[in-house]
């Protein structure tokens, strides 16, 4: 859905001279702040709504948020915003965001009544919204539950669930907000959650969200500043731009042309006394010495892109420091830096094995090089990559191995479950899934490990989502195919970590 200029409701001027005065000087001082109350009284029925921009997380087909007449509106215009697409695909969440509110410490308050659904009928607030990450609140009618959710690129990682009430076609007020690192929830005038989160601390769009099916609508866009008196909804320009993340790529590169080992620390500027002590340690001489016998690369999670480029490396919060080899192979990390010892240490490891680690890894890409086809070869090689977490590297190498029908049926079993867990391990978790269920066609219906490394690891992603309903299902199959198999022991260990409740 094209942005386009809102309709000049009342509400909605309010809105706009709120964002101009704050575009043309980004001043400390502002007016009282009052509520902004966002209706749908200006919109054509049967017109998307203007202002918005819609969007959608996961898969399946087009979301539709269309304006429709409904006499029970709460706020009294007869029109509401309605998610009325309802494509039985699971894992699909259909957003709709403001384009002009952008606000970090913020309570968001909406009407929603969810209408529809097979698979859910569930209404829900983004708050802090940005492409690569944002919070979720919804409230949901099939499991009476309220539930809190953060999406990382992605991945939706559940963090808190609470029961409520929320009964089908029947309106219900729904509150979020954020205030620095606690999240709170309220259904219906009762606090339901409270929560603390680190992971998303910036500025970023409101909107709602609904999952799959449902067929949802809303009504009454409530957003209020809970920031000091003396700020406000913070614009762009409020803290000037962001700075850049590095390129990690390119520091990979370049370690690879100068044969120098990287070092990627991991830090956090807030006022965290953790973090402030591993800042402390990476500041200091000894520190700073060794680090400039190395390649380095520093990423703030308080940036954006930084955070995403932290959770690519596997680190969803700081501090941390990672030790790679001239070759991007994973040396040593420390998820705590409790003191310089440690850190020197870590940078001594790193130089001392990197070197090492690199000729092991040439004599190993040798033979591979000589002969495409010698899977035993190629087999060992990427035995090497996957223990130093070289995901990315081993994936054509699984690719050719799950493909050859040379290779014995366990082996190739094998390799198409590492080739799942290295998409998963990396930023393209849908080609994981993908994997899996090709896994399952091939060789599944001949082979019982077949089947249970397949079902282990989507019931594994099914649980990194949120979903566990899906996931205690797919782990209780791979745990039936093949009772004494490795797969089904994992399968085991991954169901007893998957809480009852269901999603």
């Amino acid at each position: 859905m094209a942005a386009v200029t809102m309709p000049f409701s009342t509400s909605r001027i309010r809105v706009l001279l709120l964002l101009v005065m704050i575009s043309a000087g980004c001043s400390s001082t502002s007016p009282k702040r009052e509520p902004t109350t966002i209706t749908f009284e200006g919109d054509a029925l049967g017109s998307a709504p203007r202002g918005f921009t819609s969007g959608l997380t996961g898969g399946g087909g087009p979301v539709a948020w269309v304006v429709r007449g409904d006499p029970t509106a709460p706020s009294g215009t007869g029109r509401v915003l309605v998610q009325e697409s309802a494509d039985l695909t699971s894992y699909r969440f259909p957003t709709c965001v403001h384009d002009a509110l952008v606000a970090r410490d913020v309570a968001v308050e909406v009407a929603f009544k969810p209408i529809s659904g097979e698979l859910d009928e569930v209404g829900g607030i983004i708050l802090r919204y940005t492409p690569e990450a944002y919070y979720v609140a919804r409230a949901q009618s099939v499991n009476s539950n309220v539930v809190l959710f953060k999406t990382i690129r992605g991945n939706r990682i559940r963090l808190k669930e609470a029961d409520a009430k929320v009964t089908p076609n029947e309106w219900h007020e729904l509150r979020f907000e954020a205030r620095g690192s606690r999240l709170r929830v309220a259904l219906d005038g009762r606090d339901v959650i409270d929560f603390e989160d680190r992971t998303i601390p910036d500025a970023g769009q409101v909107g709602v969200w609904t999952k799959a099916d449902s067929v949802t609508a809303f009504d009454r866009l409530k957003v209020e500043s809970l920031d000091p008196p003396d700020a406000r909804f913070e614009a762009p320009c409020a803290a000037g731009p962001e700075r850049p993340s590095p390129d990690l790529p390119a520091a990979f590169a370049h370690a690879r042309e100068a044969k120098r080992p990287l070092v990627v620390t991991v830090i956090d500027t807030g006022p965290d006394a953790t973090d402030a002590r591993a800042r402390s340690v990476l500041a200091s001489r000894r520190v700073r010495d060794a680090l400039a016998k190395v390649e380095t690369v520093e990423l703030d999670i308080d940036v954006s892109r930084s955070r995403a480029t932290a959770l690519a490396l596997h680190v969803e919060d700081a501090p941390a420091v990672l030790g790679f080899s001239s070759r991007g192979l994973l040396v040593a990390r420390d998820d705590k830096i409790e003191s310089e010892d440690t850190v020197l240490a870590l940078l001594g490891e790193t130089a001392s094995r990197g070197a090492g680690l690199d000729a092991d890894l040439a004599r190993l890409e040798a033979p591979v090089a000589a002969d495409p086809v010698d899977l035993a070869a190629r087999s060992a090689l990427v035995s090497f990559l996957l223990a130093h977490e070289a995901w990315r590297a081993a994936i054509p190498h699984l690719d050719v191995l799950a493909a050859s029908e040379k290779l014995p049926v366990p082996d190739r079993v094998r390799a198409f479950a590492d080739l799942a867990r290295s998409y998963l391990a990396t930023d393209d978790p849908e080609k994981g899934r993908k994997t899996a269920k090709t896994l399952l066609a091939k060789l599944g219906p001949s082979s019982p490990e077949a089947r249970s490394a397949a079902h282990l690891l989507l019931g594994i992603r099914d649980g990194e989502l949120g979903r566990t309903a899906t996931a205690r299902k797919e782990l209780d199959e791979a745990i039936a195919d093949a009772p004494d198999s490795p797969y089904a022991k994992e399968a085991r260990e991954a169901r007893a970590r998957i809480p009852d409740s269901s999603n």
